[in-house]
C-alpha cells in the first residue's frame, strides 16, 4: 500500500510540474453579438476556448468552439410566402457561411427562423470587440445588419 501511494504522489508532483512549466496561454471565449434592422434581428453565440503554445520552439494554435448564428424576420411568415430567392450570409472576419434558397409557387418559403451551427476544431475566434456582418438578400432587395457583442 505505501508503494503505490508513493507513485501515486511522485505523479501528482510531476504533473504539477509540467502544468507550472507550461507555455500555454488558453483563453474563454462566450461571447453574444446581436443586431437588428427593420425587418430582422439576428444573434451570434459564441463558446469556446482557444490556446497558443509553443512545441519545439515553434508557436502553435489550438481552438475548440460551438458557433451558432440565429437569424429571426420580424413579421408574419405569410409575408414570405412570395420570396423565390433568400441568401443569408455572414462574415466573422475569421470566417462565415451562406445559406441559399430557391422556392417556387408550390414550395414557398414557410419559416422565419434561420440557424447556422458550427462545432469545430481549429477555427479562429472572433474578436470580442469586432462587428459581426450578416447579409440577407430577399429577391434582390439586400439588407446588412451589424452585429455588435452585448456581454
Amino acid at each position: 500500500m505505501y508503494g503505490l501511494r508513493k507513485i501515486a504522489l511522485l505523479f501528482i508532483a510531476t504533473l504539477i510540474i509540467f502544468m507550472g512549466c507550461s507555455n500555454m496561454d488558453v483563453t474563454r471565449h462566450n461571447y453574444i453579438f446581436r443586431g437588428e434592422s427593420e425587418l430582422w434581428t439576428a444573434e451570434y453565440k459564441v463558446d469556446g476556448t482557444d490556446s497558443w503554445s509553443k512545441v519545439d520552439g515553434k508557436l502553435h494554435y489550438e481552438s475548440e468552439a460551438t458557433k451558432v448564428l440565429t437569424v429571426i424576420y420580424k413579421g408574419d411568415v405569410s409575408e414570405l410566402y412570395s420570396v423565390k430567392y433568400l441568401e443569408i450570409s455572414y462574415d466573422t472576419g475569421t470566417g462565415g457561411g451562406k445559406l441559399t434558397e430557391d422556392h417556387d409557387n408550390d414550395a414557398p418559403l414557410s419559416q422565419k427562423v434561420f440557424t447556422f451551427r458550427s462545432e469545430g476544431k481549429g477555427e479562429l475566434m472572433p474578436d470580442k470587440d469586432e462587428a459581426i456582418k450578416v447579409t440577407i438578400n430577399l429577391d434582390g432587395d439586400v439588407q446588412t445588419i451589424d452585429l455588435k457583442n452585448v456581454n
